[in-house]
């Protein structure tokens, strides 16, 4: 059991420009995402001859790159620190952005995607494991919220100023957008960001200690209850990002503004309740509030999927009925994922670049595995994403339940050693909690 004692590993204050520029970093991975859905029409028009669903292969290989990034960029950030493998992989998500605005072969723009993935899959990791670096608990979630908020401003405007775009501009604009953010954040790491790993606290690895160091976290069931819980809202969150644009601009004839303005109010909504969490977890457990956001998340899944089979009014009010499912859930992963996130990394401390590495990998893969089913079903039919949003939704429901039992089991260990006058663990209980 003494494995499991955590310990910060500096005493580094995050300023509020540091969290701003975190914030920022880690919104590439939406900005990326978000910015291009309103141009799936056309990339599917253009890119026509390649097969259908071309515009969704596109995204998928953007979450493959992410997975793979974010399993290799963790390691190398226990080993170097965190800001010259964060300085690196913005680099090349620049270098790549560039190409996917330049290049019209299908394939080297796939290539390109792929490796802009790669590096913006450490402004994913890095941020994230700083935080971690920082603070546990509470004040790890309040710090999180924090970031999120501002890592939210961005997705927020994404899909509105994307819609506005490509209503005006070729879409390959929307990547020098992306090429222009990137070469921003590239400057900010070397000039603005700290290293939040002592040099005495990084870790010296093979590729064998590496994988064994990934087999020892991933055993851990709080860590991948918890990782779960998030992937499968991931899942959830890439079914409704991958089948919802043609549906809407097609059958339900969303203009390009309307279809930006869609995006934007559901990241708008994760990010409210991303803040709402944060100030609710002043008044209750942080577990409650998950427990909440994941029932009533659940309930409202099942509800979407009646909603699709009724006879509902060609009109305002029955897109109204079928899309406000979605809302609710986005504003429930709000509370979720801040809350999951912490509760993974809380036992740790020493390796929690290669914990949030191996989270977001298994996330990705999830995200991936979402996103290539769904360009594979037909879109013109709100049922189908309906399953996938549902699918997404039960299998974090039934991950929770395994994280409050693995919680409690650990607790009740922990507990057994304060009893016998070891108070190493206290923290930690009150963190799991």
């Amino acid at each position: 059991m003494n494995k499991l004692k955590q310990d910060n590993l500096n005493t580094i204050d995050l300023s509020w420009w540091i969290i701003v520029i975190l914030g920022l970093l880690t919104a590439i991975g939406p900005l990326a995402t978000d910015m291009y859905l309103p141009a799936f029409p056309q990339i599917s028009q253009d890119l026509a001859g390649y097969g259908n669903g071309a515009a969704q292969i596109t995204l998928t290989v953007w979450f493959i790159g992410l997975a793979i990034g974010q399993f290799t960029s963790g390691p190398i950030s226990d080993r170097y620190g965190r800001r010259a493998p964060l300085f690196l992989g913005m680099l090349l998500f620049t270098l790549g952005s560039a190409g996917c605005a330049i290049f019209s072969n299908f394939y080297l723009f796939c290539l390109c995607r792929l490796l802009s993935s790669l590096g913006g899959s450490t402004a994913m990791v890095v941020p994230r494991a700083m935080v971690r670096d920082i603070a546990t608990g509470k004040r790890g979630i309040k710090i999180m919220a924090q970031l999120a908020l501002v890592g939210a401003i961005v997705p927020i405007a994404a899909p509105t100023l994307g819609g506005l775009i490509v209503a005006k501009f070729p879409w390959r604009v929307l990547f020098w957008i992306m090429t222009i953010y990137g070469f921003l954040g590239t400057v900010s790491v070397i000039i603005m960001l700290p290293d939040t790993l002592p040099i005495k606290y990084r870790i010296q690895s093979s590729i064998r200690s590496i994988l064994w160091r990934y087999i020892r976290i991933v055993q851990e069931p709080v860590f991948s209850s918890n990782t779960l819980i998030t992937s499968f809202g991931l899942f959830m969150i890439f079914a409704y990002l991958s089948g919802t644009p043609d549906i809407l601009s097609n059958v339900m004839h969303f203009s390009k503004l309307q279809l930006a303005l869609w995006f934007g109010i559901n990241s708008a909504v994760i990010a409210s309740c991303n803040q709402l969490n944060g100030i609710l977890i002043n008044k209750f457990k942080p577990s409650f509030l998950t427990n909440c956001a994941v029932n009533v998340a659940f309930i409202v899944s099942i509800l979407f999927i009646i909603l699709c089979f009724l006879p509902l009014p060609h009109n305002w009010l029955g897109i109204i009925l079928v899309c406000s499912p979605i809302v609710i859930i986005m504003g429930c992963l709000g509370f979720i994922f801040p809350n999951c996130t912490i509760f993974a990394f809380t036992l740790h401390g020493r390796k929690i670049g290669s914990a949030s590495a191996l989270l977001g990998t298994i996330q990705f893969i999830l995200g991936a595995l979402s996103s290539w089913i769904m360009g594979l079903l037909p879109q013109d039919n709100m049922l189908y994403v309906a399953i996938g949003v549902f699918i997404g939704v039960l299998g974090f429901f039934l991950c929770n339940l395994w994280r409050q039992y693995a919680t409690c089991k650990i607790i009740s260990k922990m507990q057994e050693r304060v009893n016998k006058g070891n108070n190493n663990f206290d923290r930690l209980i009150k963190d799991l909690k």
